[in-house]
């Protein structure tokens, strides 16, 4: 079963190893260079594909910490829901952690705890920002 994921590394040459393997296997793969660039790909996955979605994840730090903190490495996988409880526990048996931070659906973007942005007006932002811009400019 091929899935997309997003690859979180901040080391280059591992991000593009990890998504070199995961592209032979077949997988859709984006990188980012760490969190807040994640987000953003999970932003970009979402317009592309025009299904929202709804991060929450189950953790004990800030929201702040936990959506722009370093890490090692993360890896996002978006895959059937029927899939989920497999996936995630054939990563404990390989000693990986792994953890669901939230489902895809809808038309909006959300963020627990902070308010949810629709997909159409996310786009428009998105793609609509630099004619504005240009168009601004003519006129000064």
């Amino acid at each position: 079963m091929a899935s997309d994921i997003l690859i979180v590394d901040d080391e280059e040459d591992i991000r593009e190893l990890v998504a070199g393997i995961l592209g032979d296997e077949g997988h859709e793969t984006r990188t980012a260079h760490d969190a807040d660039s994640a987000l953003a790909a999970i932003a970009e996955m979402a317009m592309a594909g025009g299904i929202g979605a709804r991060l929450a994840p189950d953790t004990a730090l800030p929201l702040h910490v936990w959506a722009f903190a370093e890490d090692q490495a993360r890896y996002a996988v978006t895959l059937p829901e029927s899939a989920a409880a497999a996936f995630l526990e054939r990563a404990a048996k390989a000693g990986i952690p792994a953890a669901r931070i939230g489902t895809t659906g809808g038309a909006e973007l959300t963020l627990e705890g902070v308010k949810p942005i629709s997909l159409k007006a996310l786009k428009e932002a998105h793609e609509g920002w630099l004619p504005a811009y240009m168009a601004a400019g003519a006129e000064l």
